[in-house]
Parts: C-alpha cells; structure tokens; sequence
C-alpha cells in the first residue's frame, strides 16, 4: 500500500502541468502514488500525462469521459487512490522535495492522525513568496480555524471513507471549503509538520484568481456556502466551532467575494446570500461593522459598507 496517493485534477493545463509532476516525482518519500484525472481536456494535457505513465510506474491516469469539473476529478482520484493518506496537488503549484516526505514523518510518529498540516507559500505574479494560511496555533486553539490552505495538507484514506466525505459535485468553486470542514468535524487528532518545507500555491491572476469573479462563479461560492450552514446546522459542532465557520463564510461574502463580484448584480447576489446566512446561524452572531445593515434589513447600505463607500445608489 502507497503511504501518500497524490492526487491532480488537470483541465486544460498543459502550459504549467509537467512542473506539477516533476515537483511530486522528484519527491524524496519512498513508497509515493501520483493520480493523474483528466477531466476531459481539449488541449494536450492528456497527452502529456500518458508520457510520464509510462515513464514512471507511480503515476496512474484517469481520463474522465466529460468534462465535469474540479469536484468529479478530485472524487474519481479519491475513489482509485490506495495510500494511507492522501494529498491534493494543483496542477499549476508545486511542492518542495521533502513537503510529502516530512508530512509522512509525523504520520509515523502520531499514527492516530487524521491530518498533517503543513506550511503553505504564495507565489505572487511579481515573483514574490509569501507564506499564508492559519498557523499552528490558531488551528489549536479551534481547528475550524483552519479555514483555507486546504492542499497543504494530507488526509488519513479511511477517515474519508468512515465519513463519505468528497467533495460537492454541483460546486465548481468553494468546493475545496467543503471538503475541508467535513474533514475537519470528522478529524479527532490533527498534528502539524513545521519543518521549512512549502507547498507554493502559484496565483496567476487569471481564472479562479482574477479580480474579478463571473457571476458564474459567485453564484457556486454561495451556493458553498450554504452547504457549509447546513452541514453545521445539522451536525454536533461546539459554539466556538459552529461561529468559526459562519464568521469565517461572512467574511469571505462581504470582504472578499462582493468586492471581486463583476457587476452590480453579482453584488447585489452576494449582499442577498449574507443576509440569508445571517438569518440561518442558530445563534445571536455580532459581525463587526456590519452588525447595523443586518440587524435593520439595509441591503444598500451594507452593499455601500461592503465596497468601502458611504452611501450606494
């Protein structure tokens, strides 16, 4: 049995795809899995995965027969992987040599782990690397802290499996969250590798990166997010836990997600999804300086609030 299965959804990524593999090939774990899943691409990314299958016996691909997103990839990787854990690479990011190896290190030594965290880096457009995700101490004092950097860690197989925990095929982005926050409630021992050892999530500034978001796109991230509220509406989350997450998907709606929305009514659909979730948390929530516009129905206002103006016509 693999000790990681790695696993890469690949559309259309020929441009950036072979310094993906290389970067998990050139990995110094012994006893490693690469799931290659082609989720029907138009260009020569396929092409290029079956060269590095037959070069290299650890690598394996799946060639979806549609193209059905990232979710469905993902998935197809999870249900043929047979690691112990199991890792996620981008095909446009890469990781350091030791980053699977150090990983696993810790595995050995807390063999009741569900899930090793790892450190994760921003490879800005200028050049830049910047280190970014929750730390190790915020994640202790709630793991729900952990809110995003999802890749830079590995996932014990069989915790997945006990819980059927997959990623949202009817998402197509914020369907990482998803994942994350099943695999968090179901996790009971989280450990962390904090050895200088990177995952470097590459920002291209285009796509999923970009500045502006389609409305396309707006409309899966609140769909996520109301998959979120249901899950810690019906599942047996403490306070500190259930707040973590709500706080953290208001946050995304109204300081990330209506600000990158291209148009007044990809806005307008991000300020009437914050309204909707503040109405489903099951407790009396306090959100900062957008308390007033929730509290009183003022969907201008806190449209205005939201984009930094002081009043929106």
């Amino acid at each position: 049995m693999p000790k990681i299965s790695v696993i890469l959804p690949i559309y259309n990524m020929e441009q950036h795809l072979r310094i993906a593999i290389d970067s998990i090939m050139n990995q110094t774990l012994c006893g490693i899995e690469i799931i290659c899943v082609d989720d029907k691409s138009t260009d020569d990314s396929l092409k290029i995965m079956r060269i590095y299958e037959r070069a290299d016996e650890r690598i394996k691909v799946i060639a979806l027969p549609e193209n059905s997103g990232p979710s469905a990839a993902r998935n197809a990787g999870i249900a043929a992987a047979r690691g112990e854990y199991i890792g996620f690479l981008d095909p446009d990011d890469y990781v350091d040599p030791d980053f699977f190896g150090n990983l696993y290190d810790v595995a050995e030594k807390n063999p009741n782990a569900d899930i090793i965290k790892g450190r994760a880096k921003r490879h800005e457009n200028d050049g830049r690397f910047e280190e970014c995700g929750p730390i190790r101490k915020q994640i202790l004092k709630n793991k729900f802290n952990f809110s995003w950097t999802w890749w830079s860690a590995i996932y014990r197989r069989g915790m997945l499996a006990k819980n059927n925990i997959s990623f949202p095929s009817d998402v197509i982005t914020g369907e990482d969250g998803i994942f994350l926050m099943q695999s968090l409630w179901a996790a009971k021992i989280i450990k962390f590798s904090e050895t200088p050892s990177f995952y470097h999530y590459v920002r291209h500034g285009a796509g999923l990166d970009s500045d502006n978001l389609t409305a396309k796109h707006i409309e899966s991230k609140i769909r996520a997010t109301h998959l979120a509220m249901d899950f810690i509406n019906i599942h047996d989350l403490a306070r500190n836990e259930y707040m973590a997450v709500f706080d953290n998907r208001m946050e995304l709606l109204l300081n990330v997600f209506v600000r990158r929305a291209g148009g007044i009514n990809a806005q307008k659909l991000v300020i009437n999804a914050a309204f909707d979730i503040y109405k489903e948390c099951k407790y009396a929530p306090k959100f900062r300086e957008y308390q007033h516009f929730l509290e009183s129905g003022d969907r201008k206002g806190l449209l205005a609030a939201a984009l930094g103006r002081k009043k929106f016509n």
